[in-house]
Order: C-alpha cells, then sequence, then structure tokens
C-alpha cells in the first residue's frame, strides 16, 4: 500500500505554510499510484474522502483525472458538502474526466432516491 498519510501530511504542511497556493502538484509516484489503484489504496482514498480534512487531499490529487473506481465517492463527497461553494472541488473533477452527462445522471438519481440531507447535496452539486 501507498504511504497516503505521509504525503497528507505533507499536503496539509504545504496548505498551512501557504494557504493562498491553491495549486497542489502530487509527485509523479503518487499519481501512478492514483491512475490504477489497489484495493488497499482505494479504501484508503475513499475513506480519506469521507474525511473532513483528507477529502481535501484526495481533491486536490484529482484535479487532473479521476479513475473509473473514485467517480462514485468523488461524486458523494461532493453531495456530503454542506457548503455549495466548495462541492465544485469533487464534482468537477468528474465532469471533467467522465462528462456531465454521467455526473448530472448520478446527481439526479441521488435527488430521486437519497434521503433528505442526500436530495439536498445534489440539488446544491448540481447547480
Amino acid at each position: 500500500m501507498y504511504d497516503w498519510e505521509s504525503h497528507y501530511l505533507r499536503f496539509e504542511h504545504a496548505r498551512s505554510v501557504e494557504p493562498a497556493d491553491d495549486e497542489f502538484r502530487a509527485p509523479d509516484a503518487v499519481l501512478e499510484a492514483i491512475a490504477r489503484p489497489s484495493a488497499e489504496n482505494l479504501a484508503w482514498l475513499t475513506g480519506a474522502l469521507g474525511d473532513e480534512k483528507r477529502k481535501w487531499f484526495v481533491a486536490a490529487l484529482l484535479q487532473g483525472a479521476v479513475p473509473e473506481l473514485l467517480c462514485e465517492p468523488m461524486l458523494d463527497a461532493g453531495i456530503n458538502e454542506v457548503n455549495p461553494s466548495l462541492n465544485r472541488g469533487f464534482i468537477e473533477p468528474c465532469k471533467e474526466t467522465f462528462g456531465p452527462r454521467r455526473v448530472n445522471e448520478y446527481l439526479l438519481d441521488a435527488v430521486a432516491k437519497g434521503d433528505d440531507l442526500r436530495k439536498a447535496g445534489a440539488v446544491n452539486a448540481l447547480y
């Protein structure tokens, strides 16, 4: 398994030193580990998307392209983001990788089938 936690800690440190710098460049080894994640790597990344702090690290990593296996967890992170101004960090990379139709279909399905909180988050993400 890749040492995601140490890269997350470097990411957090860089954000605390230069918070105005929105540009995050992951090392090539990290990008390679994301392109075809092992089951262990996928588990860490998916779990991190459910964590209030680590989700921003994963979103920054996936700005270039979202692997197929992380599409739905990324969209769910966008749905679960309570600040509608910030959910774009999860939704836009998915739109760029998979196209607006697939993303919109997923979000509309969440509106149709989700509980009230999920519906509200999906509507915010559709905006």
